[in-house]
């Protein structure tokens, strides 16, 4: 059973930077740190549960992922102008824009944990759709399941629903079989 995690903080007593997240903030490995629009988002690390769907969807997406994109797992640190710092679990990029500042990349994949459950099904949500992202998928490692969004005339529609035993051949980025009650470790 995943533990109660700590709630997520949000610190508002000033305008943060990309700059200041990483001239300021410690890498503890206690705390993850995100800026959404200057606001600073603190949140506990990731429990071994959410790691480890994290790697195991990692292993599906690198075993079909094409030439000329690749996948990479983290949390990976995606600046996004002077005032957006996220760190989404995975993220799947073309290859020519590893090493861009600012590029997008063209899947995202949060796995959700008590945590953050809000953060990333709105306000993250909300910033990957108007960056452009075009697939954004939820994970839920405690009912094996994943929300499927595709970019679809600047809004993200949920173009499949995975639950517990189920699974689907998805066509975007690139096609690969999705089957969350295979990437969450029993009980």
């Amino acid at each position: 059973m995943e533990p109660m995690a700590t709630p997520m903080k949000s610190h508002s007593d000033r305008d943060w930077t990309v700059a200041d997240a990483y001239e300021l903030l410690p890498e503890s490995g206690t705390r993850r740190f995100e800026i959404i629009d200057g606001e600073l988002v603190v949140s506990p690390t990731a429990s071994r549960r959410h790691q480890r769907t994290v790697f195991e969807v990692a292993k599906v997406l690198d075993a079909a992922c094409p030439a000329g994109l690749r996948v990479s797992g983290g949390p990976v640190n995606l600046d996004l102008g002077d005032r957006r710092h996220l760190e989404p679990d995975l993220v799947v990029e073309r290859v020519v824009d590893i090493d861009q500042a600012g590029s997008v990349p063209v899947l995202i994949v949060e796995v959700l944990s008590p945590s953050n459950r809000r953060h990333d099904t709105h306000r993250k949500r909300a910033v990957y759709e108007e960056l452009g992202v075009a697939s954004y998928w939820l994970v839920d490692p405690l009912v094996p399941s994943v929300a499927v969004l595709d970019l679809e005339h600047g809004t993200y529609v949920e173009t499949a629903h995975i639950g517990p035993g189920s699974a689907v051949q998805v066509a975007r980025p690139f096609p690969v079989r999705l089957a969350p009650s295979e990437w969450s470790p029993p009980d």
